[in-house]
Order: C-alpha cells, then structure tokens, then sequence
C-alpha cells in the first residue's frame, strides 16, 4: 500500500517545490521489479521528477534483480553503483 501511495503522491507535482533544480538523484531498479511499472513506469516517474523541476536524474536497471535490490544476491553491485554515483556528485 505505502509503494502505491508513494507513487500516488509523486504524481502530485503542485505539492512540490523544488528548491535545488541540480539536485543530482539516482534511481536504482531491478530489471524484475514488478511495483516499478518497468520501463514505462521508470520514464513516467522521471517525467514526473522533471516536471518538479529537477533537471539531475539519472536511472539504473539492474539485470536480474527485482524490487529490493540492497536484498539481492549481487547487491555489491548495486553498492558499487551508489559509491560511483556518489563520488561523482561529492
């Protein structure tokens, strides 16, 4: 119930108002994500943070893996992803 409510308000873009457009954001999936709405769900939800007014986000599928991708057996690589991101934007 919180995944859908969560997407619900993200929807609500009047609600927000976004005091650092540059904002970097990382989004990270697994390609077998079922709350996701895959591909189509992933754009729809960057569109949405675009129309907020962060112009900073980037988005990565990892293979094989579903929701809960720190859970997941290569969850390494979903570190070394955050890591690499981080560095970048510190």
């Amino acid at each position: 119930m919180t995944l859908w409510q969560g997407d619900y308000e993200l929807k609500q873009v009047t609600h927000f108002h976004c005091q650092r457009p540059g904002l970097p954001i990382i989004s990270i999936t697994g390609d077998h994500d079922k709350f996701s709405g895959g591909s189509h769900g992933l754009t729809d939800t960057i569109k949405t943070l675009h129309k907020i007014g962060y112009s900073n986000v980037k988005n990565k599928v990892m293979p094989h893996m579903k929701h809960e991708v720190l859970q997941e057996v290569d969850h390494q690589k979903v570190y070394e992803q955050i890591d690499a991101f981080l560095y970048e934007h510190i």
